[in-house]
């Protein structure tokens, strides 16, 4: 990622003139050369609309009955428009049991995850597409079907405390493997989000 989390923050509170200013400075650019950076690394989305997409995966999550990780994504076209949106849960008609659900590894080997019921349900080439996900980055299995749908960027926010501590290692190797395979991948700071 070439934009510091400093220089999103400030992007994302309407402070864009700063936030160019602390890309110039870092980079020794122009402002044209600047702003194309943070239009680049943005893709052509307006924050606002970033953070409007966030906080419509982040509502997406709350559909979910996992007790304990609720997660959304929504998946937009380059033009902004939403593709699909999905939550983790049990996979249709299964019975969403309570015992099921608090029973740790019953619940982990049923769950559809958030992303991949998205990409499910949109039914069609996700070529050029974004994914947004929340409450993080999508786990290293989502990661790798990512990968092979054709979606080209991936928006998240940054881990809680108590996310990375169960979810630090998946992070680490969903960031390699976007990396690898050449997805850019954009982490918000929380703050942002009012978390």
């Amino acid at each position: 990622m070439l934009l510091t989390k400093k220089e999103l923050k400030l992007i994302f509170s309407d402070n864009v003139s700063t936030a160019v200013q602390s890309v110039r400075d870092r980079h020794n650019l122009s402002f044209e050369d600047a702003m194309n950076m943070i239009h680049n690394e943005v893709f052509q989305i307006k924050p606002s609309w970033i953070k409007r997409f966030m906080e419509q995966a982040k509502l997406i999550a709350s559909w979910s009955k996992d007790p304990s990780t609720k997660c959304g994504a929504v998946i937009t076209d380059n033009k902004c428009r939403i593709v699909s949106e999905g939550f983790n849960g049990f996979p249709q008609r299964f019975p969403d049991k309570p015992y099921l659900l608090y029973n740790r590894e019953m619940k982990y080997n049923l769950t559809v995850h958030s992303e991949i019921n998205a990409i499910i349900f949109a039914n069609k080439p996700l070529n050029d597409c974004i994914i947004f996900s929340w409450p993080m980055i999508p786990c290293c299995r989502c990661a790798a079907v990512i990968c092979q749908t054709g979606i080209s960027c991936v928006i998240y926010p940054e881990l809680s405390a108590d996310l990375k501590e169960r979810w630090g290692k998946s992070e680490k190797l969903s960031k390699e493997i976007f990396d690898k395979c050449g997805i850019n991948h954009i982490e918000l700071p929380l703050s942002i989000f009012g978390e």
